[in-house]
């Protein structure tokens, strides 16, 4: 689902706001979606990275596990 609201890249007191308000697994496995595929960019940016994948893959999946 698209977010209308605009995005400005800080986090400012309606971004807490909104995150304070959000479902909590609901946020985290947006927020998840998201380190995966920024990982995966670092990747594919920087293949050398590939080493750390798998170790930026399980911190996401231990956030997961806690947050349901």
């Amino acid at each position: 689902m698209e977010d209308p609201r605009e995005h400005d890249g800080l986090v400012g007191p309606k971004t807490i706001e909104a995150v304070n308000a959000a479902d909590p697994v609901w946020f985290v496995g947006q927020f998840s979606v998201l380190r995966c595929a920024y990982y995966g960019e670092l990747v594919l940016k920087r293949p050398v990275n590939v080493k750390f994948l798998r170790g930026w893959l399980n911190r996401v999946e231990t956030c997961l596990r806690h947050a349901a």
